[in-house]
């Protein structure tokens, strides 16, 4: 599997879901054109490759990708929580264990969320999911 095929897998296999159950909120994806709401929720989503090492030798080797998948929520201030957690909960519940694709396949681990906080006119939290894959050479 190669970079982009694992982004694409993991970037279609999280919108499909989040999408299903929310298709009012706007999503910014890496290297696109985005302009915020004014005035509802919307999140960011990266797909960022970070290591890799070799897991077997044999007449193909084996090499195993790492990468974490971030997550952004925000929420317009002073809309209380409740809205933003429902949608980080959501967020969490897609990726976390969860394994995209057929064939090739990407596997996600445990979900982290943490407040980062607010600007000016947003409150922030995000999640992050490290995920790996399987490269045969």
């Amino acid at each position: 599997m190669t970079v982009a095929e694992a982004r694409v897998i993991l970037e279609d296999g999280f919108l499909a879901a989040f999408q299903a159950e929310h298709p009012e909120v706007p999503v910014r994806r890496d290297n696109r054109t985005f302009r915020p709401p004014d005035d509802g929720p919307w999140i960011g989503l990266s797909v960022q490759h970070a290591t890799g090492y070799l897991d077997a030798i044999g007449a193909k080797k084996r090499y195993i990708r790492v990468g974490t998948t971030f997550i952004q929520v925000f929420v317009p201030l002073n809309t209380k929580m409740a809205g933003g957690d429902a949608l980080v909960d959501d967020v969490v519940d897609i990726l976390e264990g969860a394994v995209f694709g057929a064939a090739s396949r990407v596997r996600c681990y445990a979900a982290i969320p943490y407040e980062v906080g607010r600007d000016e006119r947003w409150f922030q939290t995000n999640v992050t999911v490290r995920f790996d894959y399987d490269v045969v050479k």
